[in-house]
């Protein structure tokens, strides 16, 4: 069997005889990169370490690279995808070698099938995305809730049964009551504090003290202000 020639030290691949065809057919079947590949990529790197301005001699090697069958572990071995998404092909100055450069890339991922799994990848990522933006805002909510000290809250719940005295202590009787006064004519922003009112008798099932007492502040402050609530703003300047 005769042995394989190497690459024409002008930069040309050379083409190989029958014998040379077998024994490519041989290594490829042993999973092993073609001769022609490993002299295509080192013909890059060739050209590449000497920044040659040469654009026949780069085109030359795209072109037998495009028509030549590769495979993932031909790539691995040979290290031409490399070569190929080096600055050198990928932004050479020659037009036609960065068209030709990408079309390889493009047809050699459509090949192997990486370009299917990167769009599934790209739907997974987009899927997730509203899931996360969703916790990271419910642990903020969270975080800034609980920062608020036990000092404050029992503060507020003193100043709210000192602004009605005949209000109960018991927490049902006391929450009831909240409902009613949010639904008085003369407090101008009952129907916000009523909200309130019954986030936090959703956080009192939930057994989140820290946060329906918090909510029972927000209300108790609401109930107090004479000009009415109209944004945000205004919400959050609420002492």
């Amino acid at each position: 069997m005769g042995h394989a020639r190497p690459c024409d030290p002008q930069g040309s691949v050379i083409a190989t005889t029958g014998k040379e065809n077998m024994f490519d057919g041989l290594a490829h079947g042993r999973a092993e990169a073609p001769l022609d590949l490993r002299c295509c990529t080192a013909r890059l790197r060739e050209l590449r370490s000497a920044e040659s301005e040469d654009a026949g001699a780069v085109l030359s090697v795209l072109m037998q690279l495009a028509r030549l069958p590769v495979t993932t572990q031909g790539l691995k071995e040979t290290g031409v995808g490399l070569e190929l998404n080096s600055p050198f092909v990928r932004m050479h100055v020659c037009r036609d070698v960065r068209e030709q450069s990408r079309h390889l890339v493009h047809a050699w991922k459509k090949a192997l099938g990486l370009e299917a799994a990167h769009s599934d990848e790209a739907e997974v990522s987009t899927e997730v995305k509203p899931t996360a933006s969703a916790r990271r805002v419910e642990a903020h909510v969270t975080s800034k809730v609980r920062a608020r000290t036990v000092a404050d809250v029992r503060t507020a719940e003193a100043a709210a049964s000192v602004s009605h005295p005949l209000v109960s202590d018991g927490p049902a009787k006391r929450r009831k009551s909240d409902s009613s006064r949010s639904l008085a004519p003369d407090c101008v922003n009952g129907d916000i504090a009523a909200v309130f009112v019954e986030l936090a008798d959703f956080e009192f099932k939930k057994k989140d003290t820290f946060k329906a007492l918090a909510y029972k502040k927000v209300a108790a402050a609401l109930r107090e202000l004479t000009t009415r609530v109209r944004s945000g703003a205004e919400a959050s300047r609420i002492p």
